[in-house]
């Protein structure tokens, strides 16, 4: 039987102590006391990987001195060991001693975003209690969606972009990274998205109104999530973007499928129609009537 537990966060390229235990005997109640890096040596192993799936051992291992933690060590890590963002693990083992191997693993992160996330008195929190994120690799791994105000905001509280088309609420409790002009780093906490005004309403307000040509990201945070399996159950909005402008994916699945399902050719002139079978929606055109080699958007 093996133990492995979850030691948490470590920044990048530091020297942090850590604690590790308990180390138990077979009877998986016994603490084992006494134990020091020589403990495991070549016969009687402790390995050390990291997310490079490097072997190294250069840390200091020491018994905690404390009647409540019978069986717990320290591991000071050198930063040779913390140089790689991934997974770091450390392995307990021996063919000698009568204990029951133990692994312990952190998830060592870039130092940026451990500052953000979990670091004391980083850049990450500022006196109010907000994120405010300077740098752009805090938020690849959580970014959901980008976008750009359309408008002037009508108060503190909103922000408007005609350009998301997702049904209403579904945004709700996502969070707003702004990431140009003044307020450029803030965060919002979504409470309604209302799809008929194309508009975020915000929990707490900012400190002024956000301005058209503002870009941000819609990021999750914490229990923030986005329900996928019901949107891809909702049906696709009427909507399609303009010519020469990027789609939103609703736009573009919605404007795949049509030209796929609903169109007609008429000479050069290709239009495609909405579900109905007679609305325009788009055309296109080609480059000849007979051997087209080529097509254009045309409306």
């Amino acid at each position: 039987m093996a133990h492995t537990s979850f030691g948490g966060f470590l920044k990048k390229d530091t020297t942090p102590t850590v604690s590790i235990g308990p180390f138990l005997s077979t009877d998986l109640k016994t603490p084992e006391t006494g134990l020091e890096t020589g403990s495991f040596t070549t016969g009687n192993r402790l390995i050390f990987k990291n997310a490079d799936g490097g072997t190294v051992i250069d840390g200091t291992f020491a018994e905690i001195d404390d009647t409540d933690r019978v069986g717990w060590y320290t591991y000071l890590f050198t930063a040779a060991e913390t140089d790689t963002v991934g997974r770091l693990a450390i392995t307990f083992s021996s063919v000698d001693l009568d204990i029951v191997p133990l692994t312990f693993f952190w998830q060592v992160l870039d130092e940026d975003v451990f500052d953000a996330l979990i670091g004391d008195g980083a850049d990450g929190f500022n006196v109010s209690g907000e994120v405010k994120i300077d740098s752009p690799s805090q938020t690849a791994i959580r970014s959901l969606a980008q976008g750009t105000a359309s408008s002037n905001s009508l108060n503190t509280l909103t922000l408007i972009d005609t350009g998301k088309t997702e049904a209403g609420d579904f945004w709700n409790d996502m969070i707003i990274l702004i990431t140009s002009g003044p307020l450029a780093g803030l965060t919002r906490r979504v409470v309604n998205f209302d799809e008929s005004l194309d508009t975020f309403t915000f929990d707490v307000p900012l400190d002024s109104i956000i301005q058209a040509g503002v870009t941000y990201e819609i990021i999750a945070v914490g229990n923030a999530s986005v329900n996928i399996q019901t949107d891809l159950n909702s049906a696709l909005a009427d909507s399609v973007s303009a010519d020469g402008a990027f789609p939103s994916v609703n736009q573009a699945l919605y404007m795949i499928w049509q030209f796929l399902a609903e169109r007609s050719v008429a000479g050069t002139t290709v239009t495609v129609t909405k579900p109905d079978g007679s609305t325009g929606l788009m055309t296109f055109t080609l480059d000849s009537g007979s051997s087209p080699t080529s097509i254009t958007r045309a409306t």
